[in-house]
């Protein structure tokens, strides 16, 4: 439902909504991402990095949870911060690089 309202620009009405939602399914991306945006759209910045930090512990492994993390970080002003988690990204890449060619 929460989903729904924000795609149909109803933000105010969506991000309640979303905060139940993404307490009850944490692993959710589609969930975390809408919430996350919601937040930074409303000025919550902090709030969003640390939903992003939360799903970080639970997904340490999702490009899309720290490519998400990096984006909320940079938006607060943490520059340091978000090429902290631009290096996790890329060490995932580049994991996932060498793997594959250990396995060919």
């Amino acid at each position: 439902m929460g989903i729904r309202l924000a795609q149909e620009g109803r933000f105010a009405e969506a991000l309640p909504l979303l905060a139940v939602a993404n307490r009850q399914a944490p692993a959710d991306l589609a969930i975390l991402h809408t919430f996350a945006q919601l937040l930074q759209r409303a000025g919550r910045g902090d709030e969003a990095a640390e939903r992003y930090r939360l799903a970080a512990a639970t997904l340490p492994h999702e490009p899309s949870v720290l490519a998400g993390w990096a984006r909320a970080t940079l938006l607060i002003g943490d520059q340091h911060g978000a090429i902290d988690r631009l290096r996790d990204l890329l060490g995932l890449d580049a994991a996932a690089e060498a793997a594959h060619g250990y396995l060919h």
